[in-house]
């Protein structure tokens, strides 16, 4: 096991509609990330929930130090949760990871050996746990993604990330959807930033519904793309 970080590192968590799940998630990473660090902080950004998540966040927050909770009044998608994170971020390292617990945060050390390394450490789904039609739809997606815009690494919008905070900073992003992740790794690229990908083990969702592969979400990727071709 490496020695700990002398950084600290901003861990950012997007939200919507998690009540059942961001509990234990929090719980985990403060179990997990005292191993690698002294110094973190975890920014919840709460995109709009109907569930009751936002009293749960709330509960959250008032009882632990570490946590900061920001909240949209209304749901304003996956990209716009991750920017209001990024500008909260106070760490010179930044992790972001979904909140479903589809991901072990423990893991997070197969990414930390490289950070020294790498402007930006990636993590890829092995034997990703998902429905036939995500997965059909995220073979799709990462095939025109790597394509059109140059990007070496298989699994984009794998949400299991760290990089050295300066880089966001550089690149001012504006996806508000789900091709944040594209425009994050296509400007990185074209910044000359480099990349490592590493495996991570993915698991089935237990609860909570998942939202990528609904109708809107897709329509605003479309959406996106296009802006974003005109731009990259």
């Amino acid at each position: 096991m490496r020695k700990k970080l002398s950084e600290s590192i901003s861990v950012i968590l997007p939200v919507f509609n998690e009540k059942d799940n961001i509990e234990r998630t929090v719980s985990s990473i403060s179990a997990t990330f005292p191993r690698f660090t002294n110094n973190f902080e975890v920014i919840i950004v709460d995109d709009g929930s109907t569930d009751g998540t936002s009293e749960v966040l709330s509960r959250l927050a008032a009882n632990n130090k570490i946590v900061l909770v920001i909240h949209h009044q209304e749901n304003k998608g996956y990209g716009a949760s991750l920017v209001s994170g990024f500008k909260g971020a106070k760490g010179p390292l930044i992790f972001f990871m979904d909140s479903d617990l589809q991901f072990d945060i423990s893991e997070i050390q197969r990414l930390l050996g490289y950070i020294d390394e790498f402007d930006i450490v990636a993590g890829y789904r092995i034997k990703r746990k998902d429905s036939f039609y995500r997965l059909a739809l995220s073979f799709l997606f990462n095939f025109i993604v790597r394509h059109t815009f140059g990007i070496p690494i298989r699994d984009v919008n794998c949400a299991f990330k760290l990089f050295h905070r300066d880089i966001i900073d550089q690149i001012n992003p504006i996806s508000q959807g789900s091709m944040i992740n594209t425009e994050f790794i296509a400007k990185a690229l074209r910044m000359g930033s480099t990349i490592k990908e590493v495996g991570v083990t993915h698991y089935p969702r237990k609860e909570g519904r998942e939202t990528g592969g609904n109708l809107k979400v897709i329509l605003r990727a479309i959406f996106e793309f296009c802006k974003l071709r005109l731009i990259i």
